[in-house]
């Protein structure tokens, strides 16, 4: 894997697009800015980090033929993914909030921004923008954000934490050819924040309550309402209130 290091840009998403573009290559790729100013979340959101005190990065895959109905399976394996190198960084257990934040007790630390190429009915190349909050302690007007710092109150190098995710994501391409789809989902659910537990959401003006059941094969999320109602939830078309 080919490690580009900048020390700004706006977006890691767009500046590693741009890269691959300019020098196309079979090589996976990973961008990583120590200052990231114009930040991308989900649909558009704004990420907002403060410079060198956080990690802010991306992926880019040049080699996958992946059906676009099983598209989900990158969110699963970027999830089995982190998992594996926060385990092996000694941390607690990492939730996932779906769609697509990281959460350590019970804050979010992070986010995951995934954006598919697709060519002729496949996914031909996807990057995976990745950003978690390390040693930054303000988050003015975010209750639910944290960072590494605020939850075990100590400073952490960043270059280890970096160097973990990159060596499990080495062979990210072969493990998606590869991976079992059930058992990627059945990981992904033993770490899927407020799976089982009743919680509060927002949907279309109102506040409801309601308890997570699954998530289901193509990425969307399954909810119990009362009087046993299952309905199913596409990104942003729900918030949940925690």
């Amino acid at each position: 894997m080919k490690i580009i290091r900048l020390k700004k840009c706006a977006s890691t998403n767009d500046e590693i697009k741009s890269y691959y573009n300019s020098l196309p290559s079979s090589i996976s790729l990973c961008l990583i800015t120590k200052h990231q100013y114009n930040g991308k979340g989900q649909l558009g959101a704004a990420w907002i980090t403060e410079s060198g005190k956080n990690l802010t990065f991306s992926f880019l895959f040049p080699n996958l033929k992946l059906p676009v109905n099983e598209s989900f399976k990158i969110n699963l394996l970027v999830t089995l993914k982190l998992i594996q190198a926060f385990q092996d960084l000694g941390f607690e257990k990492l939730q996932f909030k779906w769609p697509n934040d990281l959460i350590i007790q019970n804050k979010k630390i992070g986010g995951i921004l995934i954006e598919n190429i697709l060519q002729s009915g496949f996914i031909k190349r996807c990057v995976i923008g990745i950003g978690i909050n390390i040693n930054q302690t303000n988050f003015d007007q975010l209750p639910q954000a944290s960072s590494l710092k605020k939850t075990f109150k100590r400073d952490f190098e960043i270059e280890p934490i970096f160097q973990k995710i990159i060596d499990a994501f080495q062979n990210f391409e072969s493990h998606l050819q590869f991976a079992n789809f059930t058992h990627l989902k059945e990981v992904y659910h033993l770490h899927l924040f407020r799976l089982q537990k009743p919680s509060m959401f927002y949907l279309d003006g109102n506040f409801l309550p309601g308890i997570i059941r699954q998530v289901n094969d193509n990425g969307r999320l399954q909810i119990e309402f009362e009087n046993n109602q299952l309905k199913d939830f596409d990104v942003k078309e729900i918030k949940m209130i925690f």
